[in-house]
């Protein structure tokens, strides 16, 4: 038996495990420096950018409730009463003024910078909900959706934007108008991020590539396992995390950088977070679905059943109540799944208990996932900052389920090829058997050719029975037919024909006796006993003592119906015999000639098929193209991946190859990682 590599896959997971750890380290220390404004202003004139980083525009910016002011406006109306508010901030919890203000309405935001004119900055704008106006220093620079003092007039949009601007004085002035009418976020609720041009494009690519990076990774791994199950069908596990990983792809781009917003830009606010909310429970249902059949379905059925409905039941009440409705619908389908999400960790810890193979990386790679999914259940309830870790912690448990996945086909590919050893065996045992069933039906063949004979004598011997009637009465019968019947001579004298016949025969047997012309027929007799007889029967006028009397000849033809019905009996016998042989004989020559491996021709067919082809170009004077080729780097393939994935790859180029071939053109397996190609009548 070969030994499951499990320290390798177990090795890999810790460094995976180690990189997440060093991610979350990474990820919870800012990488831009928070400076805290007063009453609105923010004094950054001593901060220097280069050696201390992007500044986050946090603190007390000025606030105007229920107003849409416009720069001018603010410089032209001295007496306006002012608010503080905390930025980032919901704009419901105002930690300032103790005052609660209400989800759906508008604001204005200002906050005044000391800065150095002589720099060209970037402002990194994230989420702020749920449409806005950005003036600097009185200019319009950047707006997402429509600004509106009514959800009539308003238009949601989220979008992530980055903004260049070159100051004009040592002083710069930044106004927000924000209204929101759709949404239980409101408000500036993301840090705007301040650095140079340089550092704020930086992190803005830096960000999409990632992101790139993630949802890429997402989706080849979703298609690899896809392409597994259809490979191997009777484990439909890899077909459900195949769905599970397509959903989290779609979330990736959903979620990160809102590239969505990017890709639909038609595309409306509550259409975006009705699809993503409906993509997350569809995601939830998936996996609970592969977590079922992944351990053969030892999760009960009512578990992972309520989780699939509810995902269903949650996904068409978004499509049909009203928008703000779907904020209640989807915290109670986050607890549902934080207490599935807990129910699957402990069903994985009781099997981890029973030793089950790879329970312990599958775990890991869980916890690690359902952490992530904890920490961006609280930020969205706003219990903790937005760290938008569950992407990462998606990738290293869908990286450790691969590893699983992985090790459990290459076993299957170990023991493909442990029972291909065995088949092997088994046909050098079906060619002997083969030899012996095939000398079995040479004497099956004489022994009927002898019955056939026998039949044939006994078809042309003599009657056997004679019996006298006229009028259908009996006259005479000799010995013979009274002995066929089991009756005495004289028990037989005197009584009709007809009482040695069947009711249905009679009719037949009237017009055969009435008949001046001789007849010839096969009958059933009535035996004294009540069976009946096979025979034959001739029958012709005859004089007989002076009058015309019908004379009959019986022949007892039950040994020749018996020998029929072995014959026909035998007969099929032969054919299904002969039909076995012919299969197994077309299945012998095809693996005579046909690579194991590749299922394409084998090396010694395609020295052959060439040798032919070569005579027949010199006879025909026809040009003939010979393609000889190899896998590179299939030694590298084989030593780092293994010998399946190396049998993997022949058999997945012998396949194309075979496919781009014409109907007359040839293709075997020269050697190892060698292919020959023959294209008659073809110039390359």
């Amino acid at each position: 038996m070969v030994k499951k590599p499990r320290a390798v896959f177990s090795t890999i997971f810790v460094v995976l495990v180690i990189g997440f750890i060093l991610f979350i380290s990474n990820n919870l220390q800012y990488h831009a420096v928070s400076k805290n404004a007063s009453h609105g202003l923010l004094d950054l004139t001593n901060h220097d950018f280069i050696e201390d980083g992007v500044v986050k525009l946090d603190g007390e910016w000025e606030f105007y409730w229920n107003q849409l002011l416009t720069p001018r406006e603010l410089v032209e109306k001295d007496t306006l009463d002012k608010n503080y508010i905390d930025v980032p901030m919901n704009w419901r919890y105002d930690s300032i003024n103790q005052q609660k203000y209400s989800q759906y309405g508008y604001a204005t935001y200002k906050l005044n910078m000391m800065v150095d004119s002589n720099q060209t900055y970037g402002l990194r704008l994230n989420r702020i909900y749920t449409a806005y106006k950005l003036w600097v220093d009185g200019v319009l620079v950047a707006e997402s959706g429509q600004v509106g003092s009514n959800s009539q007039d308003a238009e949601a949009k989220l979008a992530s934007k980055v903004i260049v601007f070159q100051p004009k004085t040592d002083q710069v002035s930044f106004v927000i108008q924000v209204s929101n009418y759709d949404y239980y976020r409101s408000g500036i609720i993301d840090s705007i991020e301040m650095g140079t041009q340089e550092q704020i494009l930086n992190i803005k690519q830096s960000q999409v590539a990632f992101s790139l990076f993630l949802a890429g990774i997402f989706f080849i791994m979703a298609v690899y396992h896809i392409i597994l199950y259809f490979i191997w069908s009777k484990d439909v596990s890899p077909l459900y995390f195949g769905i599970f990983t397509i959903f989290i792809f779609l979330q990736t781009l959903l979620e990160r950088e809102l590239f969505i917003s990017y890709l639909f830009p038609s595309l409306s606010f509550q259409a975006e977070e009705t699809l993503q909310n409906i993509v997350i429970f569809f995601m939830v249902a998936s996996f609970i679905t592969f977590v079922y059949y992944f351990f053969d379905k030892r999760i009960p059925k009512a578990v992972y059943r309520f989780i699939q409905i509810s995902a269903i039941i949650a996904s068409v009440l978004s499509l049909t109540l009203p928008f703000p409705s779907i904020r209640w619908i989807w915290h109670l389908f986050e607890f549902i799944a934080f207490f599935g999400g807990v129910y699957v960790f402990y069903f994985l810890i009781s099997i981890l208990r029973q030793k089950k193979e790879s329970t312990g990386i599958l775990l890991a790679g869980y916890l690690i996932f359902f952490i992530g999914a904890v920490l961006d259940m609280l930020s969205d309830f706003d219990i903790i900052p937005f760290m938008n870790l569950l992407p990462v912690s998606m990738l290293i448990f869908i990286i450790a389920q691969t590893i699983i996945i992985a090790n459990k086909f290459s076993m299957a590919f170990l023991e493909v090829e442990v029972l291909s050893n065995v088949l092997y065996e088994k046909n050098l045992y079906l060619q002997d058997a083969y030899k012996e069933v095939e000398q079995k039906v040479k004497d099956r063949t004489e022994s009927l050719r002898e019955s056939e004979e026998k039949y044939r004598n006994l078809a042309n011997a003599t009657f056997e029975g004679i019996v006298i009637h006229d009028k259908q009465i009996i006259l005479e019968v000799n010995q013979r037919t009274a002995s066929m019947l089991g009756y005495e001579m004289d028990e037989m004298v005197g009584k009709s024909i007809f009482y040695f016949f069947e009711a249905s025969d009679h009719e037949d047997i009237r017009e055969r006796a009435n008949s001046i012309n001789e007849t010839f027929n096969e009958s059933k007799l009535i035996k004294k006993d009540k069976s009946l007889l096979d025979v034959e029967i001739l029958a012709r006028g005859f004089s007989y003592k002076g009058n015309s009397v019908k004379v009959v000849a019986i022949r007892d033809i039950s040994e020749r119906i018996r020998v029929e019905e072995e014959l026909r009996n035998a007969k099929q016998e032969l054919e299904k015999a002969n039909a076995e042989l012919t299969r197994e004989k077309k299945l012998l020559e095809k693996m005579a000639v046909t690579d194991e491996l590749t299922g394409i021709h084998n090396h010694r067919y395609i020295i052959k098929k060439l040798t032919e082809e070569i005579n027949r170009s010199n006879r025909y004077h026809q040009c003939l193209s010979v393609i000889m080729f190899d896998i590179d780097y299939f030694k590298k393939v084989n030593d780092t991946y293994g010998h399946q994935v190396g049998d993997e790859v022949l058999r997945s180029v012998s396949q194309i190859m075979t496919d781009n071939l014409r109907m007359n053109d040839s293709i075997g397996r020269y050697g190892g990682e060698e292919f020959l190609i023959i294209l008659p009548a073809s110039k390359l």
